[in-house]
């Protein structure tokens, strides 16, 4: 039962893609 330390991970993988939005969001609005 070691489902907690895969749901750290799926959480920290999800948050990935929007913090990079978010930084490509700066960037463009930057420039």
């Amino acid at each position: 039962m070691d489902y907690r330390s895969s749901n750290i991970h799926k959480i920290s993988v999800g948050a990935l893609p929007s913090q990079l939005g978010l930084f490509i969001e700066n960037v463009l609005a930057e420039s």
